[in-house]
């Protein structure tokens, strides 16, 4: 994705796409109220090892969400996290029908 995003609006493309996946990461613990310094260890440790941190992220994240007060920010995890979840799962899938 990054590629073809490269390709049509040139490097100001790149620089979107990872301030987007930071905005992303940060999301779940904006949810669970995480002091800052803690947040920018997590983002450090998702660049690290990114499966092993983003998935229990959002859904500890999400039990946030459920838990706190239901704002617009809590409608839009819920929006964020349907949309990743599903697109995880279409990742997952094509994985093996490639194959």
């Amino acid at each position: 994705m990054l590629n073809r995003l490269i390709e049509k609006m040139g490097g100001i493309a790149k620089v979107k796409y990872f301030l987007f996946s930071i905005i992303v990461s940060i999301f779940p613990m904006v949810m669970l109220d995480i002091p800052f310094w803690i947040m920018v260890i997590i983002v450090g440790s998702v660049y690290i090892m990114p499966v092993l941190m983003i998935v229990p992220l959002w859904i500890a994240g999400l039990i946030g969400a459920i838990c706190g007060p239901q704002d617009v920010w809590a409608i839009l995890y819920y929006i964020v996290f349907g949309i990743a979840a599903v697109w995880l799962i279409v990742r997952i899938t094509d994985k093996g029908e490639k194959e």
